[in-house]
């Protein structure tokens, strides 16, 4: 009988079972767009269709022990399980029991999953912005060519660039509903954003050209969209990086999934922020 290297428990929760769709929907079937990795770690799910991330709360619980593994369940398992899971891991298997009762092994093989972790932008209110979601989900929903143009200009305004089902390059403008303390321009596929179009709220944060777009909703859920490339001819903009703190660090319960928190007071986010960094 094999020695457990690593045990722990899990809540899989029906929310977090939507991580399925996601990769139903917009994933291909290659190994790491059919699996859902489970970060012990950090304590998330996470699932990747390798140009858009979604994470949420895996609350880990138990957790003994350490392996170098990378732990990932197919969805079609993950969709079985349900409530408290028992996770237990040796050199060669994972063995779960659902909270149902219901109790799953698989061999464990060397699948690649890309290093989500790298991908995930800092977050500041230094590099925040917010617009209206409904106008540029219409626009995207119009377009010819998967590839869009977001920027800012002088006028302190976003803009949306597109080319129409019509084959005509259209620019949406949208109002900040704060000031920009920088310009940008960045690439982005509309199909990647439309995919969480749903529960955007027009949130985001940005780090550069080359970089991953954050985009938030009103739960706080990881929405990570990447640029289709960076535009060469424009430089990387520019901002006060003081302050930022790794997103992948930051272990509050509102910024992913639905763990219960003890009522409080409706704090802005940075407001939240500042007061967790007080607790911690």
């Amino acid at each position: 009988m094999e020695t457990i290297e690593l045990s722990f428990t899990m809540h899989v929760t029906e929310e977090a079972k939507s991580l399925c769709t996601f990769l139903d929907q917009y994933g291909f079937r290659t190994d790491y767009k059919r699996n859902i990795l489970v970060d012990f770690k950090l304590g998330y799910f996470v699932a990747t269709i390798g140009t858009h991330l979604q994470a949420y709360r895996a609350n880990i619980r138990c957790l003994q022990g350490c392996s170098d593994h990378c732990i990932l369940i197919s969805t079609d398992l993950f969709a079985r399980l349900s409530g408290t899971c028992r996770v237990e891991v040796t050199q060669t298997t994972v063995t779960i029991v659902s909270g149902d009762g219901n109790r799953f092994s698989w061999d464990l093989r060397d699948v690649y999953y890309p290093d989500w972790s790298k991908g995930v932008p800092d977050i500041s209110p230094a590099n925040y912005l917010r617009v209206d979601p409904k106008g540029v989900i219409s626009a995207l929903k119009r377009v010819k060519i998967d590839t869009v143009r977001f920027y800012s200009g002088e006028d302190g305004l976003c803009h949306l660039s597109y080319t129409d089902r019509k084959g005509n390059v259209q620019v949406l403008d949208l109002e900040v509903k704060n000031k920009l303390p920088f310009q940008f321009s960045i690439l982005l596929s509309a199909k990647s954003i439309l995919s969480v179009a749903s529960k955007w709220n027009g949130g985001i944060y940005l780090q550069g050209p080359a970089k991953p777009v954050l985009l938030m909703d009103n739960s706080a859920d990881i929405s990570v969209v990447h640029p289709v490339r960076p535009e060469s001819n424009f430089e990387d903009f520019a901002f006060d990086r003081s302050g930022m703190f790794s997103f992948i660090d930051y272990k509050a319960g509102f910024l992913t999934g639905k763990k219960q928190e003890p009522k409080r007071v409706n704090l802005s986010f940075f407001q939240r922020v500042s007061a967790w960094f007080k607790r911690a």
